[in-house]
């Protein structure tokens, strides 16, 4: 099996099946490095940006869960999942830097 996952790193997800092996079977390191090369497209750069005036423009906002008001919600959580889902962990990684930093200086 092992074999067969380094054989794998850089198959798509049709021959991992083709293979018999899992999705989860291919290096965890291989998803960052596809995103990464994702870095160059700009229509993703700017996606990623517009997530990050998003997420600093929602900082203050919060949704209280409970009647007492102690436990809250806060609406960054979804922006950050949302470009977790779009942009993948590279770009999201960077978006989620970027925008803590900037939302920090502000």
């Amino acid at each position: 099996m092992e074999e067969q996952i380094s054989e794998c790193a850089q198959c798509t997800d049709a021959e991992i099946t083709e293979r018999g092996m899992s999705k989860f079977s291919r290096a965890f390191s291989s998803y960052f490095k596809e995103s990464a090369m994702e870095f160059t497209d700009v229509k993703k750069i700017a996606l990623a940006g517009m997530f990050m005036a998003m997420s600093v423009a929602l900082q203050g906002v919060s949704i209280p869960v409970d009647p007492t008001r102690t436990l809250w919600v806060q609406v960054t959580f979804m922006v950050s999942m949302l470009s977790g889902l779009v942009l993948g962990p590279f770009l999201s990684l960077l978006r989620g830097a970027g925008s803590d930093i900037i939302g920090f200086l502000l």
